[in-house]
């Protein structure tokens, strides 16, 4: 049940709020504050964008989800 919350909160800030995972750890990341991959047991996510505070519009740009190393999800922010 714990494992669910946490997937469902992670998948739905990263694919429509387009924000960095809260339950999710980053294993290879770029020093900008945000982008790189992110794991947790069962799922992951590569994260693309922006995150530093002076841009215009910070947050992820490209976001690919995968459920059990499956892609379920792969979503671009305009």
């Amino acid at each position: 049940m714990v494992w669910l919350f946490m997937f469902v909160t992670d998948y739905w800030r990263a694919t429509n709020f387009f924000e960095k995972p809260v339950f999710a750890i980053c294993t290879v990341g770029v020093d900008d504050g945000g982008l790189g991959t992110y794991k947790v047991l069962g799922y992951s996510m590569e994260i693309k964008g922006d995150f530093m505070p002076e841009e215009e519009l910070p947050g992820a740009t490209h976001v690919v989800f995968s459920l059990l190393g499956k892609e379920i999800k792969e979503v671009n922010r305009d």
